[in-house]
């Protein structure tokens, strides 16, 4: 059950599941009370005492340009300080126990390094990148130290390729500390992104060839050093048996295609069994594991305010010894970076790369580090393959499951161990881009510099900043693109000039574009840049009567005046029906994608956001909306929390553009 204050904005959120839902379990029961800023910036998530759960608390402030300023939990003894750049890009972080982080960026706004220290300053990781002209990474310089010492413990240098549609080729490891050494991992492809071999050279050499049948599904997996492994599938395409030799894996799906139970057995015995349990939501909120006669229950309380939820507090027991808890602190932007975790007693703090992933953990006295390939796979010798209760956060900053290998992306389940997903993404794809088309793939098969938050679609990681960047990402976690040296620009060149056209008479205003890739094609094709050149200043004067006027008023006709003059597009007269109800949309593009222009998200009422949405789900095609006014992550999140509770969590949802921050 959910308050809304009088502007839409949840206050209060509860959430009940009974130990009948989930058997063997004992009841969940939650609740998240949320306050907000004049600017709907959320300053106070809390989750009072109930049931497994102990109370917690985060406060968070702002700046007047709308950047987070500081952050402090419960477990905090001062408050996460946050500092940015004149572009709004996340440049410090001065952590409650003394801790800092700092953040450097390249002229293209693409993360060039990350720099964690002490309380005394001294050094604890820096990560230094490298990228090529698309802006992937293509050679990063890593150094991490253990508590206490001033000499690197781990010192690596890391050599990413590509091919020329974008997908990791090889990545090459060469270790100078604490022991000199070389590990080569190669990657080949089909036509469609599905990996068909892998090929490990160093301390430890193995090679993997895959097959799969003609729906991408991976069907048997060849390796040197652990044999062969068979994989079935049902109807909908979700994983449901994985099988080497006596050992067996076997999946359970609900009817939304929610993964609920993983069981492990060797011969005819069951070695461990997992179970799952989620909300109405479909979002995960409970973990069984039965082992023997243990049992380890698990309940997690969500932050469900933001485009991505995350987990606020983590609640454990064995069998029926008392609970122990674990609360989290996260920045509440987009996908938000883990800052800290507390049990309580001690609060570590967490520490990581450009890809979001968790690389050092420590608590001023004691440390460990965590390294991964490329796709999320611990490295031989790493102090993870050791640890027996690793941290539940680690590769780009997600769920980790010890229990099944599994990470968990919220509307699906990703193996590490063979870089796809293990059910089908629900959304359609487009048959201009081929790798969009792969139900099963992870990151475009280009895991160094793409993440995949939601489970569907993909997004950009770091392309202008852990946390800043990523909080940009659009409600369907599609590609944000900066283009303003962004890695699409050589794809679409005639776009990229356009905007930075338009920027050089529109600056110091930052000119983006968060757009789903699948519909970006026909943008391209129908955008003519000199008529985009012509009317920049018609942007300009829009934009000087925003600031003069205060609001928006007017703003909106003018925006569809500059769409259809830049873009070369007919506005649009025609029906469009959902039912016996109809809409008429602004724009038409190439391939029967629709475009509506807005002068900003609040100009969009619920009923017009639902026919579209509705229109999408009966197979009608994309829909896009193009906002003057960027949306804000909450506005984002409103909105399709409007469409899943009314539509279904599986719902599709219209992809986001604006132009001006």
């Amino acid at each position: 059950t959910r308050s809304l204050d009088l502007l839409g904005r949840v206050t209060q959120q509860s959430t009940t599941h009974s130990a009948a839902q989930l058997s063997g379990s004992s009841a969940y029961q939650s609740r998240q009370n949320y306050q907000w800023d004049a600017n709907s910036r959320r300053t106070q998530l809390h989750t009072p005492a109930s049931g497994s759960n102990p109370e917690y608390r985060i406060h968070s402030s702002w700046d007047a340009a709308g950047q987070l300023q500081s952050l402090q939990a419960s477990s905090d003894t001062s408050p996460n300080q946050f500092t940015h750049d004149g572009a709004g890009r996340l440049t410090h972080i001065q952590r409650s126990d003394g801790s800092s982080t700092s953040y450097q960026y390249t002229p293209d706004g693409h993360i060039s390094q990350i720099r964690h220290q002490g309380s005394q300053g001294q050094p604890l990781a820096q990560f230094d990148y490298q990228h090529n002209r698309d802006g992937q990474r293509t050679q990063a310089v890593e150094v991490i130290h253990a508590a206490g010492s001033t000499a690197p413990t781990t010192q690596r240098t890391i050599n990413w390729t590509y091919d020329p549609a974008g997908k990791l080729t090889q990545e090459q490891i060469t270790q100078t500390q604490p022991s000199a050494q070389t590990l080569t991992i190669a990657y080949q492809y089909d036509k469609v992104g599905n990996r068909t071999s892998r090929t490990v050279t160093g301390a430890i050499n193995q090679t993997t060839t895959y097959q799969y049948d003609a729906n991408d599904r991976l069907t048997s997996q060849n390796d040197s050093l652990e044999g062969t492994t068979s994989y079935r599938y049902d109807r909908k395409g979700n994983l449901v048996e994985k099988a080497n030799g006596n050992n067996k894996t076997a999946y359970s799906w609900n009817s939304d295609n929610r993964l609920i139970k993983v069981e492990h057995s060797s011969g005819a015995t069951v070695t461990k069994t997992t179970t799952y349990g989620y909300d109405p939501q479909g979002r995960r909120i409970k973990k069984l594991v039965q082992q023997g006669t243990s049992k380890t229950e698990t309940h997690y309380s969500l932050d469900t305010e933001r485009p991505y939820h995350e987990v606020a507090v983590e609640s454990t027991r064995v069998n029926t010894q008392p609970w122990t808890h674990k609360t989290y602190v996260h920045t509440p932007g987009g996908v938000g970076e883990l800052i800290s975790q507390s049990d309580g007693a001690t609060t570590k703090q967490i520490y990581a790369d450009a890809q979001g992933t968790t690389r050092l953990i420590a608590d001023g006295n004691t440390s460990r580090s965590y390294s991964f390939d490329a796709f999320g796979n611990w490295l031989e010798g790493d102090s993870l393959a050791a640890d027996q209760n690793p941290p539940t956060h680690l590769y780009t900053g997600e769920r980790y499951d010890a229990d099944t290998g599994l990470i968990y992306l919220r509307a699906r389940d990703y193996a590490p161990s063979i870089g796809r997903f293990i059910s089908m993404d629900e959304h359609p794809g487009d048959q201009r881009i081929p790798l969009t088309l792969n139900k099963y793939l992870y990151a475009n098969a280009d895991p160094v510099n793409f993440i995949d938050p939601s489970g569907n679609f993909f997004g950009g990681a770091g392309l202008s900043g852990v946390g800043q960047a990523l909080a940009n990402i659009s409600l369907s976690a599609s590609v944000r693109l900066t283009l303003l040296g962004g890695r699409l620009a050589s794809k679409f060149p005639k776009i990229s000039m356009a905007v930075n056209i338009a920027a050089s008479i529109l600056m110091p205003m930052e000119i983006q574009l968060a757009a789903g890739n699948a519909n970006f094609g026909g943008l391209a094709a129908s955008l003519s840049y000199s008529a985009m050149w012509k009317n920049a200043h018609q942007l300009s004067a829009m934009a000087n009567t925003l600031r003069s006027q205060g609001n928006f008023i007017g703003v909106g006709g003018n925006l569809e005046d500059f769409v259809s003059a830049s873009m070369n597009l007919e506005k649009n007269t025609a029906r469009y029906y959902v039912g016996n109800k109809w809409f008429v949309p602004d724009f038409v593009l190439p391939g029967g994608n629709l475009l509506e222009t807005k002068a900003s998200i609040g100009a969009v009422t619920n009923a017009q956001l639902l026919k579209y949405s509705q229109w999408m789900q009966e197979g009608g095609g994309n829909v896009m909306f193009l906002f003057y006014k960027k949306p804000t992550a909450a506005e984002l999140a409103r909105k399709e929390r409007y469409i899943f509770d009314a539509l279904g969590s599986g719902a599709p949802v219209p992809q986001i553009l604006y132009i001006f921050e």
